[in-house]
């Protein structure tokens, strides 16, 4: 019988204080699944730290099971899992985080689904030990992005999954430029399972995704994913018009019931205000605009979403 391939693509970025410990798990974890051929692929995203130098050294120890892509400098996280989507061979996908929160035992029960026939499998974070203020505030953005960019998306969020081939081939066609590649994959549509999980107490280092990268995905993934922000401009413009049209009828009145006296009109305080406000939509709508017209120039000129620039592999040897 032919065993399935099954790759597991792991995003590296300054992750020296954790590997000693993921690895060994992650091997730990194949041992257990005889009945797949694994291989694991973990993307360095110009990690400045000693992330690759152990990198490489587990790849020394374990050529048949351990892939490396050394990106040329940071691109991103979505970037990078990217890159290890377009390496992968196996007949199905999974993505996982190299801080090992996420339980890689899981992906056994996972695969079972995908053996029934579902392309999708989802592991989302049902509770998480990453503090009251994080808790908090992943909490609001997923259900901003469940109102607002993606219908239906877990409520916990995910980042920790597996994937047909077909949907990984689907990914890697459309060549997106922007993060949110999780949030597209989403939105292909297809049927998927859910595994609730508690994502565990981060052991050692210190997490690269920030608060503000996490805004900043979350902002990118809007813009690339909804029409949300530009309607948002539109309906602003509509609702700023009505009300000027109304403030023009009743300054019209009230000159005509009550003539402007000498000196400054009456209300000159209200209209600086007014005006302000108004200037403040308009820039808002401005750099919407903006950032929507920046994301067409990035898909135009057609540049790399990342450049790799040396993989680490015993079939295709070192290049």
């Amino acid at each position: 019988m032919i065993k399935k391939k099954f790759s597991i693509v792991i995003p590296v970025y300054q992750n020296e204080l954790n590997l000693d410990d993921t690895i060994p798990e992650c091997i730990k974890f194949i041992n257990s699944i005889e009945k797949y051929n694994v291989e694991l692929i973990f993307v360095n995203d110009g990690s400045t730290d000693s992330s690759q130098k152990l990198l490489e050294s587990y790849y020394e120890q374990y050529t048949d099971i351990i892939k490396v892509i050394k990106l040329s400098k940071n691109f991103g996280q979505s970037a990078a899992t990217t890159a290890g989507l377009a390496y992968a061979s196996g007949d199905v996908v999974g993505i996982i985080s190299a801080d090992m929160q996420d339980p890689i035992e899981l992906f056994g029960d996972m695969l079972k689904d995908w053996e029934k026939g579902t392309r999708l499998v989802i592991a989302t974070r049902e509770t998480r030990k990453d503090g009251l203020l994080s808790d908090f505030f992943s909490r609001m953005f997923y259900k901003i992005t469940n109102s607002f960019v993606v219908e239906n998306y877990p409520k916990g969020g995910f980042d920790f999954c597996i994937m047909d081939r077909v949907i990984v081939d689907q990914f890697i066609n459309i060549n997106q430029k922007t993060s949110g590649m999780l949030f597209t994959i989403f939105n292909f549509g297809y049927e998927y399972t859910l595994h609730h999980y508690e994502r565990k107490e981060r052991k050692r280092g210190k997490s690269q995704y920030t608060f503000w990268k996490k805004i900043l995905t979350f902002y990118d993934s809007l813009l690339a994913n909804t029409y949300m922000p530009i309607r948002f401009v539109t309906a602003l413009g509509f609702t700023t018009s009505l009300g000027g049209f109304l403030y023009a009828i009743y300054i019209i009145l009230t000159w005509l019931t009550n003539p402007a006296k000498e000196g400054s009109p009456e209300g000159w305080a209200t209209i600086v205000v007014l005006i302000s406000i108004f200037s403040g939509f308009i820039l808002i709508a401005l750099g919407i605009i903006g950032e929507y017209i920046w994301r067409i120039y990035v898909e135009v000129r057609n540049r790399p979403t990342y450049v790799i620039s040396k993989i680490f592999d015993k079939l295709n040897e070192d290049k």
